[in-house]
């Protein structure tokens, strides 16, 4: 492949909303979203640019760090820390695919779109069915979902009072939130696209990602779609 940390990044963007599905390897759960950061970063590590001697700052910088990771990784905020890492890794990788210039940023983007339409048509497929995917264990029950995020629109005599989808993410907001951002990524990559075909292609994922938002029924994710695009 040419571009190998561009399709490296591209899977991994898909695979965040999969963060939570895990595989038992060696009676250890691994995550996809493990795997994949991992295989990334080999990549980009090894298709970067001969690495130089660290200066002083960064040396001690390593240092820090490598002190500070235990601590983080034992204490009582262990897995906040390795989220903090993960996002940490996530947004270097994106910025070293965004520095190999248009055909970078157009890749990132894209996963996003393409993600954003995975996920949308999950939830699509969770509010016709009546079925959440369940890969958390209890996340996406009933009992939680009347408790804390309502039934439909939050009313349960409405008409549309079916559960609100989740996708593959933990929740409903988490759903909005990830349909909402993609939505002014989506109308770039439009604007962008040379080819009548390519944008009629990017304006169908919309209409999909559109649906996905409004069965989230999450109402600041709706306001965050409408002013990002704008």
């Amino acid at each position: 492949i040419e571009h190998p940390l561009r399709l490296a990044v591209a899977l991994t963007i898909v695979c965040i909303p999969f963060a939570g599905a895990k595989a038992t390897l060696a009676e250890q759960q691994i995550s996809l979203l493990t795997v994949m950061l991992a295989l990334s970063v080999a990549v980009a590590v090894l298709s970067g640019p001969t690495p130089r001697a660290p200066s002083g700052v960064a040396a001690a910088g390593l240092g820090a760090v490598a002190l500070l990771a235990g601590p983080l990784l034992i204490g009582p905020d262990g897995g906040a820390a390795v989220v903090l890492g993960a996002m940490v890794l996530v947004a270097w990788l994106v910025a070293r695919v965004a520095r190999e210039g248009e055909r970078g940023l157009v890749t990132v983007y894209g996963a996003v779109a393409v993600a954003a339409l995975v996920q949308a048509a999950i939830a699509t497929y969770e509010f016709r069915t009546n079925h959440h995917l369940n890969l958390y264990g209890a996340a996406g029950a009933g009992q939680g979902e009347t408790q804390y995020f309502g039934t439909g629109a939050g009313h349960g005599a409405e008409a549309h009072s079916r559960h609100r989808p989740t996708g593959t993410l933990y929740d409903p907001i988490s759903l909005g939130n990830v349909l909402a951002m993609s939505c002014p990524i989506i109308v770039v990559l439009g604007v962008w696209a040379r080819g009548v075909r390519t944008r009629l292609l990017l304006a169908a994922t919309g209409l999909v990602v559109l649906l996905g938002l409004a069965l989230s029924f999450s109402r600041l994710s709706w306001i965050g779609a409408a002013v990002g695009t704008i």
